[in-house]
């Protein structure tokens, strides 16, 4: 018959420092679930005591009630089982009974069991919460289709990627089924939402030919209240048919009117000094100050289309239609490219001078460039110059002039291993000594310039409170250049520099006028 422990002889042996050490470890185990069932009873909360778990005592529910638990004791011999009865608040009965009949070393063995239990069980617990934070984050992370989709044609609207790629019959097929009219109605929706809150912007506005077709962009600017610059694109579009004033200004009447830009809104609308601009703003009576005008016919003869390139003094003198005065905002030409003039038009009068010095050093040099850089483009004579440079060569850029001068900055750093460069690539014409030292005075005349537009051209932190300090520092190193070197062949160049840079920037540089009060200002 099975002996029964209760209460009433329970061995008052075990001392306080055995309850103290063995009481802790007798706690319930971490649930693996947030809440407790609601149906739960009390004797299948009991089962989760370790000291209950079957390996010391197994848990006997049929003679359990309430909070009062009866078990039977593992550790004693098969016919011999004790029944140990206690309480879920207090089961020193239990322990009790380990030490009085299996010894303080049966205790000993529990202590270091419960430990292994508890470190396995918490163990467990923490895997379960990382497997669960995990899934959230992949499923967090893991695109819909409809967000694939969106970010596809965000990077195709945002990276502004070539045309062609666009125009792609295949790349047409992805965006078939995708709703780009709802995207793009939601973009000019989100973009009126944020002008209709700013006091303030500023459009500028180009016109550039690529492959024979003519296109036209306007892009806003304005300043946030934290202080940083926001830009949004208002249109990128097909411009057919010849650049007459007229047509822009009936372009740029429409886009105003779509984004609800006003005069009182817009601080100023910035172009580059092309004729066909400058002739828009001064048939609507907009003031030009400090506008040089350049013809544009130059800058895109040999790329319009037949049907682009048929504009004649005639269409130039047309009658414009005086409605929708208010449309069109202050005019102002761009600094980085009124600069970039300083950088080609006035310097190319004297390095394109007959028979001077400094015109067939210049003309001389860039033709051999020229060899290297096309060298540069046919894949047999890069990989060699891959291998004698661990590098390649970069050839300038056709519209962007900065790109001139770091090509040559390129050259000239290569001077080391130019010998052995045209050996490699079998080029007998070979630039010489003297050559580099040109290149060397024309870097020193260039560079100021260069670093100018480079701030001027910049994406961020490009405002016009930078114009004055900017031309200030500029025309400061140009004269320094100027009055301290002994140039062999680039006196000439400085010279155009200077020059051109003060005249150019003439209303700034002289503070008295309205032009230099809003650099300044």
């Amino acid at each position: 018959m099975d002996d029964i422990e209760d209460d009433s002889n329970i061995s008052m042996s075990m001392s306080v420092s055995d309850k103290n050490e063995t009481q802790d470890p007798l706690s319930p185990l971490p649930s693996t679930s947030t809440t407790d069932d609601a149906g739960a009873d009390e004797s299948s909360r009991q089962l989760r005591l370790l000291l209950l778990d079957g390996t010391y005592f197994k848990h006997l529910p049929g003679e359990s009630s309430g909070n009062k638990i009866t078990a039977l004791c593992m550790k004693c011999p098969g016919d011999m089982m004790t029944k140990v009865k206690g309480y879920t608040n207090c089961t020193s009965n239990f322990l009790s009974h380990l030490k009085r009949k299996h010894g303080q070393q049966c205790i000993e063995e529990y202590k270091t069991y419960v430990k292994k239990k508890r470190i396995n069980e918490k163990d467990k617990v923490e895997n379960i919460a990382k497997t669960k934070v995990n899934k959230k984050k992949s499923d967090k992370n893991k695109p819909t289709q409809d967000q694939f989709d969106d970010n596809i044609l965000k990077y195709f609207i945002h990276s502004m990627i070539p045309l062609r790629a666009i125009e792609d019959p295949y790349f047409l097929k992805i965006f078939t089924d995708l709703e780009i009219s709802d995207y793009y109605e939601k973009q000019v929706t989100t973009i009126k939402s944020e002008l209709s809150e700013v006091e303030y912007v500023c459009t500028a506005l180009d016109i550039w030919s690529s492959k024979k077709r003519s296109f036209i962009g306007v892009t806003v600017h304005w300043i946030k209240n934290d202080s940083r610059r926001a830009s949004v694109a208002l249109a990128c579009q097909r411009f057919k048919g010849v650049h007459i004033y007229d047509r822009l200004s009936e372009f740029i009447q429409e886009i105003n009117a779509d984004y609800n830009l006003y005069s009182n809104k817009i601080v100023a609308s910035v172009t580059d000094n092309g004729s066909n601009f400058v002739k828009a703003f001064q048939t609507f009576g907009v003031k030009l100050s400090n506008i040089d005008l350049i013809d544009t016919d130059k800058q895109f003869q040999g790329s319009q289309s037949p049907e682009d390139s048929s504009e004649s003094d005639e269409e130039e003198t047309a009658p414009m239609n005086p409605e929708g005065l208010h449309f069109v905002p202050v005019h102002l030409r761009c600094c980085a490219h009124t600069l970039s003039l300083c950088a080609t038009t006035d310097a190319n009068k004297v390095l394109s001078a007959q028979k001077t010095t400094l015109s067939d050093m210049h003309a001389a040099i860039m033709k051999k460039c020229n060899v290297l850089w096309k060298a540069a483009a046919r894949p047999k004579s890069a990989e060699i110059i891959q291998d004698v440079l661990q590098h390649t060569i970069s050839r300038p850029g056709e519209t962007r002039w900065n790109s001139l001068f770091d090509s040559l900055k390129q050259i000239q750093s290569i001077k080391e291993k130019s010998l052995l460069l045209h050996k490699s690539l079998n080029i007998k014409n070979i630039i010489r000594e003297n050559e580099f030292e040109y290149i060397k005075e024309y870097l020193v005349c260039v560079a100021p310039v260069a670093e100018a537009l480079d701030i001027m051209q910049s994406e961020k932190n490009t405002y016009y409170g930078i114009v004055m300090p900017c031309l200030l520092v500029l025309r400061k190193k140009l004269q320094k250049i100027e009055r301290k070197n002994n140039f062999a062949y680039c006196k000439p160049l400085i010279e155009a520099y200077r020059q051109g840079v003060e005249n150019r920037f003439k209303k700034i540089f002289d503070v008295t006028t309205p032009e230099a009060e809003n650099a300044v200002l």
